[in-house]
Parts: C-alpha cells; sequence; structure tokens
C-alpha cells in the first residue's frame, strides 16, 4: 500500500517511494525477500524526478532489472565495506542507478493492482474524512460489511490495521500543518 492505493509487487520490481508517503508492506507468503534503499536527497540526481511524478511508483522492467539488482549490490557492498572513498562510490552508484531507470522509463509497465476496490474506498474515505470522528463500525457499516471482515481484509490487504492507517494520515496531517 502506498498512499492509499493498493500494489501487487513482483520479483525484479523496483519500488520508488518518495519522502513522507504512507506506505507499508504485506506478504501473501513467508518466503520473500527484499532490498532496501534509503537515500538522502544529497545522493539523488536532479533528474530523478521524472520517475516520481503523480502516482508513478511501481518500476516494472525485466530487461534492466538484472542490471538494477547488480548496482544496488554494488551500494549495498560499499556501505558494509565503507571507507574513505565509499560516499563518493555510492553517489556514483545512485546515478548510474536512476539513469539506468530513467533511460529505460518508456518500457516499464506502473501497475495498480492486487487489493479490493473496496479496501481501495476505504482508504480513500479515510483519507477525505480524516478530521473528523470516524470509526471502524461505521465504516464497515457504510460499505455494508461488519466490522470484523473489514478490519480483516483491511490489515491483510494493507498491513495496518484501520486505526493505525487512521493514525498515520492524523499524524502526516499534523506534521505539515506544523512545518
Amino acid at each position: 500500500m502506498i498512499e492509499d492505493t493498493l500494489y501487487e509487487i513482483k520479483a525484479g520490481d523496483m519500488v520508488l517511494i518518495p519522502a513522507y508517503r504512507i506506505h507499508k508492506t504485506a506478504y501473501s507468503t513467508a518466503s520473500h525477500s527484499r532490498l532496501l534503499l534509503s537515500l538522502s536527497d544529497n545522493y539523488l540526481p536532479p533528474y530523478v524526478h521524472t520517475l516520481l511524478e503523480g502516482d508513478n511508483y511501481i518500476y516494472r522492467n525485466p530487461k534492466i532489472s538484472a542490471d538494477a539488482y547488480a548496482i544496488v549490490k554494488d551500494i549495498e557492498s560499499e556501505y558494509l565495506n565503507w571507507d574513505s572513498y565509499s560516499s563518493d562510490m555510492i553517489n556514483g552508484y545512485v546515478h548510474m542507478l536512476f539513469t539506468l531507470l530513467c533511460r529505460n522509463r518508456n518500457y516499464y509497465k506502473n501497475q495498480r493492482t492486487g487489493g479490493s476496490l473496496r479496501v481501495e474506498k476505504v482508504l480513500n474515505y479515510i483519507k477525505g474524512n480524516y478530521q473528523s470522528h470516524i470509526t471502524l463500525s461505521q465504516t464497515a457499516k457504510a460499505y455494508s460489511i461488519t466490522p470484523e471482515h473489514l478490519s480483516r481484509i483491511f490489515k491483510k490487504e494493507t498491513g495496518l490495521s484501520f486505526h493505525e492507517y487512521l493514525t498515520s494520515i492524523r499524524l502526516k496531517e499534523a506534521e505539515h500543518l506544523l512545518k
């Protein structure tokens, strides 16, 4: 889940999530692995915004996934074997990765799949009504399902409970207002 949309991620996909976006991963099987890069703006090349326009979070391009994976592993190796040149090397690898993605951006598919439309409607409802007093029971009633069923499918598809998501939306807005 990223913001209020559910996505199905497949092996080889890259998920590009800009800072301060609410996101959570839920796994349908116990067997999985992922590599996570959290990059400060100092490392990001100026043209990276072309990959992050709108809600284009999923970068799926099997033709370059092996090359992208190799670059990510090089970044990991530099990080784990840190020396006085590692920062510059990581910066170079990050630029290589994003250049590879930008160069091939016309060949990828951004796919919004995976979750039920009912849960996405609930996500949108929460996002639009977080300022009012909303409850799981009221929301379930509005979508003609039981609170227990809504709670179960919401947690399964988003990885967050109804209340965790509502709280995260409220905290995000509070942070925005404080800034």
